[in-house]
């Protein structure tokens, strides 16, 4: 339960206050959220399991795979071509991410972001920006200067050995190639993983990505899955999302225009779902994920039989695919028990279902780090103006 605490109700027109239930408690009110929205808005795909890095926390553990397995080009738009006629009232297909492994190592990278284009689709790319052949290509160039792509690069570090300690890539290739797309129009952000060895860096790297034209930074804290989930190792460099919003106000009270980069995050988020009466849009955990072995499943971090919805082989009924998913996202996600009966729901982003799955295969239990988003809430809500001063130097 949430501790009592006081609020001046006439300076913070708390989002809560429109829920009213008893002891303000809650499911989302039928304006905030619409189920089917999010049944084929957002599409994503990991199509190829090929990776020329060895990142040291990866929570895919790709290079346990046997053998390499890409889906081919005809039997993605083929699906793809489905998702998009699929008769859902008003809701339609708007994105579609590619990740992998590295999904610029695709053999039909360029020619599925042709297609992508050519069906209207935003494309986003999650890639470790090393593959210059595709990266600097003129083919690519010319999609995404004439189409909404954007590309999300993984970076962790500024320093060249630090970066290449946890990740295995040339440093300065990255950044060429971040140079590149940026002089050409690119849509950039960068995302870090924060841990314990570089929370105090992300100012220096904030300073370095301006220089270089960036305009958006993303971080995720450390899951504990894949080539993170030795006991150690995670306890040694896990830090909290509050913990990185304490990184943040640093900044902002240091270098307050960078604050502006940070809003592609869990903090920006639960900052609006705290201070904003009606944020744009529910943060959804559940969605279509098609692995590169073909299955479907209700996203990339529960690759488990109980989670598949089918495989792109079996040629599916993309309508079965999308009922199967609702069904998840009311039970998992919209009615999940444990959350509706928190205190925190409604603005809570939620944990990682992967890292729950593997103390609770039927997700019934509290996310392991449900303290710590816990702790993030109330942090904003006992330091409202210091959270509200925030979010408001985000919009700028």
């Amino acid at each position: 339960m949430m501790k009592k605490i006081q609020v001046n109700r006439n300076d913070n027109s708390w989002f809560y206050d429109e829920i009213r239930r008893e002891g303000c408690k809650g499911r989302f009110p039928a304006s905030r959220i619409c189920v089917d929205e999010y049944l084929v808005k957002h599409v994503s795909i990991g199509i190829t399991n090929n990776c020329n890095l060895n990142c040291s926390y990866c929570y895919k553990s790709i290079h346990s795979d046997k053998k390499l397995l890409e889906i081919p080009l005809n039997v993605l738009t083929n699906f793809l071509d489905k998702l998009i006629n699929i008769n859902m009232g008003e809701n339609h297909l708007e994105t579609v991410q590619l990740i992998g492994g590295e999904p610029t190592l695709y053999r039909n990278f360029i020619e599925l972001c042709q297609y992508l284009k050519k069906k209207n689709i935003v494309i986003r790319v999650s890639t470790n920006g090393t593959n210059t052949k595709v990266l600097q290509s003129e083919e690519l160039k010319e999609i995404y200067q004439s189409h909404t792509m954007e590309f999300r690069i993984s970076l962790d570090n500024i320093d060249p050995a630090s970066n290449k300690e946890l990740r295995g890539g040339n440093f300065k290739i990255i950044e060429e190639n971040i140079r590149f797309l940026v002089v050409n129009g690119a849509n950039i952000s960068v995302k870090s993983v924060i841990t314990r060895k570089n929370i105090d860096k992300i100012q220096d790297i904030l300073f370095y990505l301006d220089g270089l034209g960036v305009k958006n930074f993303s971080y995720s804290t450390l899951y504990h899955l894949g080539y993170a989930s030795d006991d150690k190792f995670y306890n040694e460099n896990y830090v909290s999302d509050l913990e990185v919003f304490e990184a943040f106000l640093k900044i902002m009270k240091n270098e307050p225009r960078f604050v502006p980069m940070l809003k592609s995050n869990i903090i920006f988020h639960t900052l609006e779902a705290l201070f904003i009466k009606k944020p744009p849009y529910f943060f959804t955990k559940f969605y279509l994920y098609m692995n590169y072995d073909g299955n479907i499943y209700v996203q990339d971090q529960l690759i488990y039989e109980e989670f598949k919805l089918g495989n792109v082989y079996d040629d599916p009924d993309v309508e079965y695919l999308c009922s199967e998913l609702r069904k998840m996202k009311i039970k998992y996600e919209l009615m999940k028990e444990e959350c509706i009966s928190c205190d925190y729901f409604p603005f809570c982003t939620k944990g990682n279902y992967g890292e729950l799955y593997q103390f609770d295969q039927h997700l019934n239990k509290a996310f392991p780090t449900c303290k710590d988003m816990k702790n993030l809430i109330t942090f904003f809500i006992e330091n409202a103006d210091i959270s509200k001063q925030f979010l408001i130097h985000l919009f700028r």
